[in-house]
């Protein structure tokens, strides 16, 4: 009976409510035509082999309205998905002007980001060396230690200030943001 209620309530929450009442009403209505006239017009074991045909025939539509309306559900949600995910690409794209990631020695293992990455590292090699170890890089005495200590407690970090001399005394400055990253077991795997 419990297999019964749960594939009502998906049916209720799932399908298209008028198809599937439409379907389940014309086979109830062909069912009730058949199993009538069997019984009028056959002896009870034909009577009983057709009443079987005809609620196989029910059944196997019925699984097959209920599969075509799963089977639309799950192309809606597949498409829902791709949509959200290209809206966060877009968005992501718009929000930062270069990503990194760290290792749980906060190494850096992976950027990406172009001419931001050129302007604040110059040509050095940074994969492989902590943020405040990259030569032309500079972060204030007081911002590194209050950063290294969020570093050491794992916790998200904001508006971290890195800056550089530039080319006739100009200097540019990029201010960087993290937040943990752990695996499924929760084991931290950097920023």
């Amino acid at each position: 009976m419990g297999g019964l209620r749960d594939l009502v309530t998906r049916l209720k929450r799932d399908a298209p409510s008028r198809g599937i009442v439409v379907y389940l009403a014309l086979g109830g209505l062909l069912l009730a035509v058949v199993y009538l006239y069997a019984q009028a017009a056959l002896d009870s074991h034909a009577s009983a082999a057709v009443h079987g045909i005809a609620l196989a025939l029910y059944a196997g539509g019925l699984v097959y309205v209920l599969a075509r309306a799963l089977r639309a559900r799950d192309a809606q949600a597949i498409e829902t998905l791709r949509a959200d995910s290209e809206r966060f690409r877009n968005l992501t794209a718009l929000s930062a002007d270069w990503f990194w990631e760290t290792d749980s020695d906060d190494r850096l293992t992976w950027l990406a980001g172009g001419a931001p990455l050129t302007a604040l590292f110059g040509e050095t090699r940074v994969v492989g060396q902590r943020m405040w170890e990259v030569p032309p890089v500079r972060i204030e005495a007081d911002a590194l230690a209050e950063h290294r200590e969020q570093l050491a407690a794992r916790v998200p970090f904001f508006d971290l200030e890195l800056s550089r001399e530039a080319a006739q005394g100009a200097r540019v400055i990029h201010c960087v943001s993290g937040e943990p990253r752990v695996d499924a077991e929760g084991h931290f795997l950097g920023y």
